[in-house]
């Protein structure tokens, strides 16, 4: 998390627990999408953890399966779980919306 942090074009919030901090995972491929390398992490990662995409920024915490009024989606035990945000454009509903869509860099 901390070299996506410094790598990825927008804000990333993550917990620093010791569950997290002792888990490693190799990325070889430098042309992954951000999607795949978000269900990447989140396999490597115990069940208790989430990666939730909010508008604008992503965060990873050790709350899975809650569930937040602003996600358009979350990647669970390698899984994507798309959400409606609350205050969503009819494109963001269709899962159309936003610059950290799923597939996308």
């Amino acid at each position: 998390m901390k070299s996506l942090k410094t790598t990825l074009p927008y804000n990333i919030r993550y917990a620093k627990s010791g569950d997290l901090e002792s888990t490693k995972l190799v990325i070889t491929d430098a042309g992954l999408s951000t999607d795949v390398l978000f269900k990447s992490v989140s396999a490597a990662a115990s069940d208790r953890w989430q990666i939730t995409a909010l508008g604008g920024y992503v965060v990873m915490y050790e709350d899975n399966p809650t569930e937040y009024a602003s996600a358009s989606w979350y990647y669970r035990g390698g899984e994507i779980v798309h959400g409606v945000p609350r205050f969503a454009t009819e494109d963001e509903e269709a899962g159309d919306g936003g610059s950290l869509t799923p597939g996308g860099s």
